[in-house]
């Protein structure tokens, strides 16, 4: 029988899944296609059928009340993390620009001493020639003390 065939002989439409079953049912039996409608009316099918639809709305419904719980759930949570996000690139920006700066402040100091390095040498170099100068000074002095004898 074909599902337009049962809608006329019963007057109910079914789902294509509910008609799946009915023709199951139908094929399983040996009743012709009026005989079969009948007797599928008369017990009941439609109110079996249409308590069937009730329970899986009512199970979609539910699963839609859970899907939007864990929906809103995960919008809390993306919203955290989000927020963790911001938190952590608003930290690595923090640190880039202190980084920066302790390196600015690093080569400036490091410069500094390398100029310090540089006047230390040249000190060292002034306080050898001094020592030479005050060599020749003292040998000079030893001299004028021998020669004015």
């Amino acid at each position: 029988m074909m599902m337009s065939e049962f809608i006329e002989r019963t007057g109910f439409e079914p789902t294509v899944e509910e008609y799946r079953a009915i023709e199951d049912e139908y094929m399983g039996g040996n009743d012709d296609k009026d005989t079969f409608c009948k007797a599928w009316k008369k017990n009941g099918g439609i109110q079996r059928l249409t308590r069937a639809r009730k329970t899986r709305i009512e199970n979609l419904e539910s699963n839609v009340r859970i899907l939007e719980k864990e929906k809103a759930e995960i919008k809390e949570e993306r919203n955290r993390i989000r927020g963790v996000f911001n938190d952590s690139k608003k930290m690595i920006e923090d640190l880039e620009k202190e980084n920066a700066s302790l390196k600015a402040n690093l080569e400036y100091r490091t410069a500094k001493a390398e100029h310090i390095e540089k006047e230390i040498e040249e000190l060292k170099a002034r306080i050898a020639e001094y020592e030479k100068i005050k060599e020749q000074l003292d040998a000079v002095k030893n001299l004028i003390a021998v020669l004015s004898k």
